[in-house]
């Protein structure tokens, strides 16, 4: 019997009849939803709901979401992975893919697979196009979907959700990341959301799953590195699903740390004088018993007043007169110019 194509709305969902899932995984309850400027930033509010994702093979996959965050409900929908040859960059990732569905690999970090943040193990990878609702309406179909169900989770079990700078097999998580949004959907153009205490089944055997591990476990909290060292609730290691080194007894207790230690600094070691330093048997012995004048004793004000001296200074010689310069040429009164009379012109025979 072959895959059975069932219509529910305006969409086709792929029921895969005698093919059973190769991998799945599922989470409800406590979720988080991702704040900051871009996907990669360390800012999580608290909300609830669920998820379920569905792997036949890299043709055949189904996710859908649903996210309550206060009053405001977001659902996801994805019911083909991967990529139509015809669609580009942006709504493309810039690495590859695999077909849309990639299993038991690492991802995040340096791996080139998905955000610069700590890299992890992820049993299950999807991408592709998908839909995304607020309220019941929806804000767009061609939004790029970025599905991990980590089987080797890297953020904290606490109400913060904070990112931690080692993954820890055993804390199961399942984070979503939708991008090339619209400006209706969100004005950051993307949309973070992150599932704890994830159910995950790979090849038909249940992923190792732990229900808390203490932050301490971790390499604090912060973003980057990447590390496979994971501890249980009560403390003891937890085995790798997937073959990355478990930690030892001795760093389970404490004893050692996955910090390298540094190279012992140079300036440890008190120093000694330099060759070049004089000794102080060099300095005269008169000159070493003089103690040198203090600060206070160099700007001490003088007890009494300077004595004036004897010789005139400037301002007690007697001023000399002014040398007679004589009367001056405008002492006496000025002699009025004569008047001009003016001359009328003589009148033309005519008239005299």
């Amino acid at each position: 019997m072959g895959p059975l194509l069932l219509a529910w709305g305006a969409s086709l969902v792929v029921l895969a009849g005698a093919q059973s899932p190769r991998a799945e995984a599922s989470a409800a309850g406590v979720a988080f939803y991702g704040g900051g400027v871009d996907p990669s930033a360390n800012t999580w509010e608290r909300g609830s709901g669920s998820a379920s994702l569905s792997v036949v093979d890299r043709a055949t996959a189904h996710f859908s979401m649903r996210f309550v965050l206060g009053i405001i409900e977001y659902r996801v929908e994805l019911d083909e992975p991967g990529f139509p040859p015809s669609i580009s960059r942006p709504l493309r990732p810039d690495h590859p893919v695999g077909g849309g569905v990639m299993l038991d690999t690492e991802v995040f970090g340096s791996t080139g697979l998905g955000r610069r943040v700590t890299q992890a193990h992820a049993a299950i990878a999807l991408w592709g196009l998908g839909r995304l609702y607020r309220e019941n309406r929806l804000l767009t179909n061609q939004a790029v979907v970025e599905v991990m169900a980590l089987s080797a989770g890297f953020h904290s079990d606490d109400d913060t959700f904070s990112v931690l700078n080692q993954a820890r097999p055993g804390d199961t998580e399942l984070l979503v990341l939708l991008t090339e949004l619209p400006a209706a959907a969100d004005t950051r153009g993307f949309l973070s959301f992150g599932f704890d205490d994830v159910n995950i089944t790979l090849g038909g055997e249940e992923v190792p799953k732990v229900a808390s591990i203490p932050n301490e476990a971790g390499a604090g909290s912060g973003i980057g590195g990447s590390g496979a060292t994971g501890y249980s609730a009560s403390g003891t290691p937890v085995p790798s699903p997937y073959g990355m080194p478990a930690p030892t007894a001795a760093s389970a207790a404490g004893a050692t740390s996955n910090i390298p230690q540094g190279i012992e600094p140079s300036n440890a070691v008190p120093g000694t004088p330099s060759l070049a330093t004089p000794s102080p048997r060099l300095v005269p012995t008169e000159l070493a018993s003089t103690p040198a004048p203090s600060s206070a004793a160099l700007n001490a004000l003088p007890t009494t007043p300077a004595p004036l001296s004897s010789a005139p200074g400037l301002g007690q010689l007697p001023a000399l007169p002014l040398p007679h310069s004589g009367t001056p040429s405008n002492a006496g009164p000025a002699i009025p110019l004569p008047s001009t009379v003016p001359v009328a012109p003589p009148l033309p025979p005519a008239l005299r």
